[in-house]
């Protein structure tokens, strides 16, 4: 039976939706490759293997706070690998889940909103044989969409962010799956999209080829990869600046090819390495300044059309 309520959340969700106020400039920040974890109960061998990012989950209440009090960015994109891990092993043979929840929790006091991108770990499962294992990628992306509100339409999306006259068109994907399945040859990591998210790209974003565009996606894209992408979002009248994570240590801007308008990867390294690796970017009208990783307070480029 639908109800008022639900009717009303269902024609909601379907409409893209401004973020903020319309000031002139309008700030966001991005952060990738938190990698939160909870390992009580997992299996040694994995604690062992995986307890050198157990300390992020901890930190992120206090950079919640930091962040709003010297910079209130009207939102805060998250590049992916939120997780360690979907679930574990157990010390008993058991599955340990409650990962996502690891994350949720401290997510929820954040004072802003977040859009998170999926990362491969989001999708993982550590297991038995002591491999990465992603065949529980479905059931991940279910309990991803039940724990956080940026999923409410599904585990890529858009939405509009107003700066001064300008409206930006921000774009969050999901590329972490790969197939990385115990006894197969994973695919490679090219960043590749599906070809149910390049249709849905084809269907609804070419309407805004006059908004510049800034996409949050975990898995760098290869050259062809892409080449698809683009072709997908059609000719753009203005830039794109596609922002990713899942390098850790990798921290650069580069210019991406054959897009018409130009088209910016902005690398962020991982915020498990050091709380510092954060990324401070400023919409000023048509102009995406994006500042130095660890630097909040020098520009690093003036990305423009």
């Amino acid at each position: 039976m639908v109800t008022r309520r639900t009717f009303l959340a269902g024609a909601l969700s379907a409409v893209p939706f401004l973020r903020g106020a319309a000031a002139d400039a309008v700030e966001f920040s991005n952060l990738s490759d938190t990698h939160v974890m909870r390992l009580d109960g997992v299996d040694p061998r994995w604690v062992e293997r995986r307890k050198q990012y157990e300390h992020t989950r901890d930190t992120l209440p206090a950079f919640w706070r930091r962040l709003q009090k010297t910079h209130n960015p009207a939102f805060i994109l998250h590049t992916g690998d939120a997780i360690d891990a979907y679930s574990f092993l157990g010390a008993q043979g058991e599955t340990v889940y409650g990962q996502i929840e690891a994350f949720a929790g401290p997510a929820r006091q954040c004072p802003v909103p977040m859009h998170l991108a999926l990362g491969n770990h989001d999708v993982l499962d550590y297991g038995a044989k002591l491999e990465g294992d992603q065949s529980v990628v479905e059931a991940a992306k279910a309990a991803w969409i039940q724990a956080m509100p940026c999923f409410r339409t599904g585990t890529y999306y858009h939405f509009a962010q107003q700066a001064g006259a300008v409206r930006w068109r921000v774009v969050v994907l999901n590329n972490g799956c790969f197939g990385l399945f115990p006894g197969r040859e994973a695919g490679p990591r090219t960043g590749a999209l599906d070809a149910a998210q390049l249709d849905w790209i084809a269907r609804e974003l070419p309407a805004f080829a006059a908004e510049p565009m800034v996409i949050g996606v975990h898995i760098p894209p290869s050259a062809d990869s892409w080449a698809q992408a683009a072709a997908a979002l059609g000719p753009r009248r203005h830039l794109t600046a596609v922002f990713t994570g899942h390098l850790h240590n990798n921290n650069f801007i580069r210019e991406l090819p054959g897009t018409g308008a130009p088209a910016f990867h902005i690398a962020t390294p991982a915020y498990c390495a050091s709380p510092e690796n954060w990324r401070r970017v400023r919409m000023a009208g048509d102009v995406l300044e994006v500042f130095k990783a660890g630097a909040p307070d020098e520009i690093e480029r003036r990305l423009t059309r």
